[in-house]
């Protein structure tokens, strides 16, 4: 299916438990904001070779101690957010078939985007508030090509057990009126 195809947004609230079940079915990675969670830097060094900061990949120690981090998620690495984040903005979880690099590839493109007066500014999309308001605020377009590849977001809501996943689904065809036909 072409990915601007998928134009309506579609959201489902899950509960705490639904989102530690779904790592056991789909593939699941999650973006964790170190500025948001202090934990993030000592998970992602612990996590090795299954996370990679989204800004560039040479180190800055700086940089690392509030980067955005993706990580693939196992059921242990799950159990480590509830244990360690789950009180804090800590980031997002997104459904994703492919490899981490290609994911990691394609958020990459969105962490500064354009002020409409031009200015560079950082787009923190990995930030459940943000999340929430840029994806039920941006126009179909917009948000057809932040999802591009994946399959479905999932953020937390306001309560830390109450989550919403966003998935972006095809609108049905219109089927043509009686009138149409003459009818």
């Amino acid at each position: 299916m072409d990915p601007m195809k998928r134009d309506r947004l579609q959201s489902v609230s899950l509960s705490a438990s639904d989102v530690c079940d779904i790592v056991r079915f789909a593939p699941l990675f999650a973006v964790l904001d170190a500025a948001g969670a202090p934990a993030v830097p000592g998970m992602m060094i612990a996590a090795g070779d299954d996370s990679k900061a989204l800004y560039m990949s040479h180190s800055d120690p700086e940089l690392e101690m509030v980067a955005p981090y993706v990580v693939r998620l196992t059921t242990d690495r799950i159990a480590q957010i509830r244990e360690h984040l789950w009180n804090d903005p800590w980031g997002i979880l997104i459904e994703f078939d492919g490899d981490m690099m290609t994911l990691r590839r394609h958020l990459r493109q969105y962490l500064i985007v354009q002020s409409p007066e031009g200015r560079p500014l950082y787009f923190r999309f990995y930030d459940p508030r943000v999340l929430h308001t840029f994806v039920r605020s941006a126009d179909k377009k917009s948000r057809a090509e932040f999802f591009g590849p994946m399959k479905a977001l999932i953020a937390r809501d306001t309560d830390p057990d109450a989550f919403v996943r966003y998935t972006l689904i095809e609108s049905p065809a219109v089927a043509p009126s009686p009138a149409a036909f003459g009818l």
